[in-house]
């Protein structure tokens, strides 16, 4: 399959289908134990987010943006989280409020970490995994 660069719509057909489909407690396991491993698919959505805390920051410590003011929650342990100040840094924020979360631990969970390559003028967005799921081309 040829890589495809994203664009604005992609990426809010994404977040919104997965908010709605998290709204749906059939599809809210697949959500979290599928899609949401992979950091690129919780950054997505991060669109319209509201919040003070890099989104970043947010999907590279496991948390999801549930579509409501700035509550997220980790895609391993479950936690919900906001009220974010702009002082909070997540991981602190996280292993504060569950200490226990396997991910915050660093044990391995089936997170899949987003790396981004940026070489003349394109960006490539891939993960550490083997999957066809999550790897795109911008043009920039």
């Amino acid at each position: 399959m040829k890589d495809q660069p994203i664009n604005h719509s992609l990426h809010d057909s994404i977040s919104d289908i997965l908010v709605d489909f998290y709204k749906d407690k059939k599809i809210k396991l697949f959500i979290m134990e599928k899609l949401s491993r992979y950091e690129f698919i919780r950054l997505l959505t991060f669109n319209g987010w509201p919040g003070c805390t890099s989104p970043n920051e947010l999907a590279k410590t496991g948390f999801f943006y549930l579509k409501t003011g700035d509550v997220v929650m980790c895609f391993e342990c479950g936690l919900v989280v906001n009220a974010w100040e702009p002082t909070d840094i997540p991981f602190t924020e996280h292993k504060k409020m569950n200490p226990e979360c396997n991910f915050i631990k660093g044990l391995e969970v089936g997170n899949i970490p987003l790396n981004i390559d940026i070489n003349d003028d394109v960006v490539e967005i891939s993960t550490d995994s083997d999957d066809d799921i999550v790897k795109v081309v911008i043009d920039v």
